[in-house]
């Protein structure tokens, strides 16, 4: 079992490879999306994902505060050093590019469509993809 997940290493890499079969994204990694998702919003301000202002509107009035609770929930369960040295030396603020690392699917697939079409647009042709069709293979997983 990973200390992170709670989930056994084996049915990981099984489910991995499942997704690498049944999705058209010709470079995957378990890592790819969060970094680009990470990147991208971070390019709007550090704190791009704390600041409703900058999302996409219709998407954070139904979604921004549970994001904000479960992803504070998060921070506060986690056991990860570099977690522990945001909380001592900066509040417990966390840059996007570096809250994304502790992020859980379900967080991530919240903040890619809370994050503006423009970004989402960017990061789904990275993929290959359109945003909505990225969207799409996000929520089916």
């Amino acid at each position: 079992m990973t200390e992170q997940s709670g989930e056994n290493p084996r049915t990981i890499e099984r489910y991995e490879a499942l997704l690498r079969e049944i999705f058209p994204i010709y470079s995957y990694d378990k890592t790819m999306c969060l970094e680009y998702v990470g990147y991208e919003l971070g390019r709007l301000g550090s704190f791009a994902h704390l600041d409703r202002a900058v999302l996409d509107e219709r998407a954070a009035n139904q979604k921004f505060n549970q994001f904000r609770k479960s992803l504070a929930d998060l921070q506060a369960r986690s056991k990860e050093d570099f977690v522990q040295h945001h909380r001592r030396r900066y509040d417990g603020q966390m840059p996007v590019w570096v809250a994304t690392e502790i992020m859980q699917l379900g967080q991530l697939v919240t903040l890619y469509e809370m994050t503006p079409f423009e970004c989402r647009a960017v990061i789904a042709d990275h993929f290959g993809a359109r945003a909505d069709e990225l969207r799409s293979w996000l929520k089916a997983i």
